[in-house]
């Protein structure tokens, strides 16, 4: 047995120093006419916060190296606008930058994650502005050919992203390895009434929800499972829209073909496709517009329909808002196990890192348990219940119970049918996918597991309630990553920007339905 463990530990640590080696470096950085521009060597992730005292932008670009000559130069730059810059490592593979803001300057942040560029300004560009990103991207060349289609679509203009080289590597379509085609993609322009109509070769089960790489800007994105459009990097022209400023497309994780329209405004939004699945339409209307679960098509009926509005997103959403953060099992219930690790131990150290993020974050944010102890289950949300919390959210790593196991991944759940639990967990699923990487397995109801009740936890909870199942401890992949100190910083990122989306969407706490 104990020499399983250190082998466990041994293959957590290999995995572990592997990803954490793969960063990229900040190749450039520039301030021109008030325009700080930053490039990197290859895409890369990043999540922004703005705080008030002292007014500062802080900027976490993951996977970064905190090392090199442009780094260091950050600290003389300063603007009309701004102040000063402090760059700093975090979390051993990243590097965090702090700007310091002149009074009331709030500046916008541009940059589709993933991104090998980033351009933070005071002002608000136009689509034209956008289109123009790229002139001084270098991403063809600074990736194997083989990547090409690694990207989601980002903020350059595609015609331009190989600036002039030779390198087509990122236009060339991928291989047709049986994923479904994207046939047509076309944009009815109907002023505050649109919709992007999707017709495909085959069946498919779309997803759309806000993206919150940029908490100024707005998007929504429009996931195709299994599918490739081709070319795979393209923008649909949205002339004088009120609601949407342009479409562009990409390829997210190899295999999901990716739309993003980025938004002007507050919109509802809803997704509907035909009986077999092969005629999609994602419907955008202005606020106060209704839609119905079809999103208004003439045709077909809603499968998995997904709705929901886009409003302007907030950084400080989160501010004087009080969260419950319940770190599953504990004492002698030491829940799943894997590779060395232990559930208890894992969802405790994921919820003390979330509950330090959002005091940060001018949270009021409590602990079920700071340590080792066993709680009763129904004793977990009546500490919610018993305070008013605006939110309960319970941290827990999955198992199937057996040694061997080929399932991996996220999944958030949310109990029953209640429409405000399930809103609070599609948005923290959404976020955590994106901050962490592994598969997303969707927000589910607590009834696929538990049929007849549901969840405990979420069942007696009286506030808006969800319950995360970050990865797999008995999936070797998942369980090196979770073994990580660093990567459980990063759900729990996760977890609070989801918990920003939530709060942006919805200003006054809900209380749950009977």
């Amino acid at each position: 047995m104990a020499h399983r463990f250190r082998m466990a530990l041994l293959f957590c640590a290999m995995v572990s120093s592997a990803w954490a080696s793969d960063q990229a470096s900040l190749t450039r950085a520039t301030l021109r006419s008030g325009d700080l521009s930053l490039s990197f060597s290859s895409p890369i992730v990043y999540r922004t916060e703005h705080f008030n005292r002292p007014n500062r932008l802080v900027v976490n670009l993951y996977a970064v190296s905190s090392e090199g000559r442009t780094v260091k130069d950050l600290s003389n730059f300063s603007a009309p606008w701004l102040e000063g810059v402090r760059a700093e490592p975090i979390l051993g593979d990243s590097l965090r930058m702090t700007l310091f803001l002149k009074s009331n300057a709030s500046p916008n942040v541009y940059g589709l994650s993933p991104t090998s560029k980033v351009l933070i300004t005071p002002r608000r560009l136009s689509s034209d502005d956008l289109n123009g990103l790229g002139s001084d991207e270098t991403r063809g060349s600074s990736r194997r050919q083989d990547d090409s289609e690694d990207n989601a679509p980002s903020d350059e203009n595609p015609s331009d992203s190989s600036n002039g080289s030779d390198n087509e590597s990122d236009s060339a379509p991928p291989p047709d390895d049986g994923r479904i085609r994207v046939e047509s993609l076309n944009f009815e322009n109907g002023g505050n009434i649109c919709r992007l109509q999707c017709e495909l070769s085959g069946s498919v089960k779309p997803q759309a929800y806000l993206l919150m790489s940029d908490p100024a800007k707005p998007r929504l994105v429009f996931d195709l499972p299994n599918s490739l459009i081709n070319p795979s990097d393209q923008t649909i022209a949205v002339p004088d829209n009120p609601l949407i400023a342009r479409i562009r497309t990409g390829v997210f994780d190899r295999t999901v073909a990716r739309v993003v329209l980025d938004l002007k405004k507050k919109v509802n939004f809803a997704l509907a496709s035909d009986k077999d699945g092969s005629k999609i339409v994602l419907s955008v209307v202005a606020t106060g517009v209704s839609l119905n679960a079809s999103g208004g098509a003439n045709y077909g009926s809603a499968q998995g329909g997904d709705s929901g509005t886009a409003p302007t997103l907030d950084a400080g959403a989160l501010e004087g808002r009080t969260i419950v953060i319940d770190a599953g099992h504990g004492g002698h219930d030491k829940g799943a196990t894997g590779y060395g690790l232990q559930e208890k131990d894992v969802a405790l150290d994921i919820a003390r890192r979330l509950s330090a993020i959002l005091k940060d974050a001018g949270v009021r944010a409590i602990l079920t348990r700071d340590d080792d102890r066993f709680i009763r289950l129904p004793d977990r949300p009546a500490v919610a219940n018993q305070i008013g919390a605006d939110v309960f959210v319970a941290v827990h790593l999955n198992s199937t119970g057996s040694a061997r196991n080929i399932w991996s991944g996220t999944e958030t759940y949310y109990h029953f049918q209640d429409p405000v639990c399930r809103e609070l967990a599609l948005q923290i699923q959404a976020q955590l996918v994106q901050a962490i990487g592994l598969p997303d397995r969707g927000a589910r109801s607590d009834t696929t597991i538990a049929k007849r009740l549901g969840f405990s936890v979420l069942r007696n909870s009286e506030v808006p309630a969800v319950l995360v199942e970050v990865g797999y401890l008995n999936h070797p992949n998942d369980a090196a990553k979770l073994g990580d100190p660093q990567f459980r910083q990063r759900a729990a990122e996760g977890i609070m920007a989801g918990l920003r989306s939530y709060f942006s969407r919805n200003r006054q706490s809900a209380r749950r339905g009977g």
